[in-house]
């Protein structure tokens, strides 16, 4: 039988001395005894020869992703789902269910969110850029969204009874706000092209399983589009929701005496930059789980990372903020607050994060104030104060 323990060893020596010739002679040398029975030495050969370029060759050539079925993407997130059921506080039901039950109202978002989200990553050099990256962001998203909601009241409209019928309602709606915050991603910023085919997903007309199913697709690709803007996808989010929800998820949160399909789309549109009920519960938990990612980012191969470049800012704004930036609000101040936002003196405060980065890691951070600013801005930690502004 072939023995991979003496495969893995050889195959080192190969890796080290870079001498592909040398892995012919050797390959060539083993007893054909050691070579799986029904597979010839030529052929193992070629199997291994294409391993080694696919491992070394830079940079790679995309493998694809393979399309898994929903199902089975739900098993690596069982954790969580169980975290989502829990936080819910809903019977478990099925999804028959004549009153609203987790099986009927949760569980068939996050089964149609997978079918437009699948395995694509929530950035291209962000946070979550790695495969499933927008999946995994938009559950933590979705959780912690409805796990902030809990600790507050919707804005009451009638009594007592009322208001308690009401609160799971708008607390799903955190939820489903959270899980969909990205999903204009799939439409405005990404193109996914088919593996075998080369044909382009349009997720406004189809699910990807619908896609692939038509084209015979198995796995695919993603392109970044050149064009994109930064929070374009913003505007797009609300066109997905009818996607997701089910008729009797639109009867249930469109309710007419109390309907949430405008603090829903607003929410959408508008939880970066406008506070609220779903606001501010989205807003919080999407900036906590791009800064958790940003911290433990692995490879599965190299494993973890150093900090990224927003991580190194973020670092340098709260060591500021406690040492030089003490004082607030006053003619020669450098940072000001107001209500709930703060606002930083331009371009004075980047260039002391910019000196104050790069002190301790030299070179860590580009010599230039429009590039700090273009990483803060992506990575949103700062926002403009409307579209038209130069600076945010």
């Amino acid at each position: 039988m072939f023995r991979e323990e003496r495969y893995f060893t050889e195959w080192r020596k190969m890796l080290k001395s870079n001498a592909l010739l040398w892995f012919r002679a050797k390959i060539s040398e083993w007893d054909d005894e050691e070579i799986l029975s029904h597979v010839s030495k030529d052929t193992r050969i070629r199997e291994l020869e294409r391993m080694l370029t696919d491992l070394v060759k830079y940079p790679p050539s995309p493998e694809g992703v393979p399309i898994l079925p929903a199902k089975d993407l739900l098993i690596a997130y069982d954790d969580i789902v169980r975290e989502i059921e829990f936080e819910s506080g809903m019977v478990h039901g099925t999804t028959e269910s004549v009153a609203p039950v987790f099986m009927n109202t949760y569980y068939p978002v996050i089964i149609n969110i997978i079918s437009y989200v699948h395995l694509l990553p929530a950035s291209e050099h962000n946070h979550h850029s790695e495969v499933g990256g927008l999946l995994r962001h938009s559950f933590e998203v979705g959780l912690n969204s409805l796990r902030r909601v809990k600790r507050r009241k919707p804005e009451p409209i009638g009594l007592v009874d009322i208001e308690k019928l009401r609160e799971p309602r708008w607390q799903f709606a955190a939820f489903l706000t959270g899980m969909l915050h990205d999903i204009g991603k799939v439409v405005g910023d990404i193109h996914v092209h088919g593996h075998n085919t080369g044909t382009i997903w349009n997720a406004h007309c189809d699910s990807i399983y619908t896609w692939a199913t038509r084209h015979g697709e198995t796995k695919y690709t993603v392109e970044w589009m050149n064009n994109r803007r930064s929070y374009a996808h913003e505007h797009l989010n609300a066109t997905m929701l009818k996607q997701v929800l089910t008729p009797f998820l639109g009867k249930w949160l469109f309710e007419k005496h109390d309907d949430l399909s405008g603090p829903v789309s607003s929410a959408l549109l508008n939880y970066g930059k406008q506070t609220g009920y779903l606001e501010d519960a989205v807003r919080v938990s999407d900036a906590t789980s791009a800064e958790m990612d940003l911290r433990s980012q692995w490879h599965r191969m190299m494993g973890q990372s150093k900090n990224s470049a927003q991580e190194s800012i973020v670092d340098a704004m709260r060591e500021l903020k406690s040492t030089r930036w003490r004082t607030i609000n006053e003619p020669q101040s450098l940072v000001f607050v107001v209500d709930d936002d703060v606002y930083l003196k331009y371009p004075e405060c980047i260039q002391a994060v910019m000196s104050w980065v790069n002190k301790g890691q030299p070179n860590r951070l580009p010599q230039d104030v429009k590039s700090i600013h273009g990483i803060l801005e992506n990575s949103n930690l700062v926002l403009r104060n409307h579209e038209q502004a130069s600076v945010s």
